[in-house]
């Protein structure tokens, strides 16, 4: 039944501090069998104004993976033009088999007239799902390209700045960094750490 599912999960909190409560929230959980929050209220006070709060308010959709698909997110519940909705669409790999759990493909937020207000966008290697290209949307068609690379053992092995800068990583046995390089976008400058690993792990 519901009560199995939702075990463990928190209804109601609140925030008190000497007699005062500065903080409540509600969650709404999805029938079962998720476990699951699809909606989350909060009241927020403060003690110099006991009499006034601000409300906000956040619902959520899922997948059948589990995953966010729609966030609406109302803000202050007595304000309707400072609600946005995040739309989600998720990589699946180009097959059921293949899906790699909560790697998202596009995340677009829009304001309450369906204005775009932010985007992302992001590719992942087909063999192990680890995120290989960010592009961040800026006046339209327009956006800024973070690249990265991976070892074979699925670490990061250099990650590229839109500006060009790099950084480079080195690890002992695949696993344990010893070396973080930042390289300027021109190649001029470099700034190097080092990690140093006790022999014991």
């Amino acid at each position: 039944n519901d009560k199995y599912y939702r075990k463990g999960m928190v209804k109601k909190s609140k925030t008190i501090y000497g007699g005062f409560t500065y903080n409540e929230k509600e969650i709404e959980v999805d029938t079962s069998p998720h476990a699951r929050i699809i909606k989350e209220e909060v009241i927020q006070r403060e003690k110099d104004s006991p009499y006034s709060y601000l409300k906000t308010s956040k619902r959520y959709v899922y997948d059948k993976y589990g995953n966010v698909t729609k966030l609406y997110d109302e803000g202050d519940v007595t304000k309707a033009n400072d609600d946005i909705t995040a739309e989600i669409t998720y990589w699946k790999g180009g097959s059921e088999e293949t899906y790699f759990k909560a790697h998202p493909k596009k995340i677009e937020v829009k304001d309450t007239n369906n204005k775009l207000l932010r985007k992302r966008e992001g590719s992942y290697d087909s063999k192990t799902g680890a995120l290989t290209q960010l592009n961040e949307f800026y006046e339209g068609g327009k956006y800024l390209k973070t690249e990265i690379e991976g070892t074979k053992e699925g670490a990061i092995r250099v990650i590229t700045a839109p500006t060009g800068k790099r950084i480079e990583y080195k690890y002992l046995d695949g696993i344990y960094p010893i070396e973080i390089k930042e390289v300027s976008a021109k190649g001029d400058q470099t700034y190097t750490s080092t990690i140093e690993w006790d022999s014991v792990l």
